[in-house]
């Protein structure tokens, strides 16, 4: 089984969408799908974005 990553798991916790976060951080929605499903790496400006959005530190992202 394959592990789901820290961003989807924290982005479900907060009830939202792969849409609401994407603007929320002001991230092309499909880049946030290709990372969550592991296709592409999270740049560090994404990372920071989306640790932004979620009110978590950067770390807790580790992508």
């Amino acid at each position: 089984m394959d592990e789901v990553p820290a961003l989807t798991i924290l982005r479900e916790r907060k009830g939202l969408t792969q849409a609401a976060l994407a603007v929320s951080a002001g991230i092309i929605k499909t880049y946030l799908n290709e990372i969550e499903k592991g296709k592409k790496p999270g740049s560090v400006d994404a990372i920071k974005k989306f640790a932004a959005a979620l009110d978590v530190p950067m770390d807790v992202l580790a992508i």
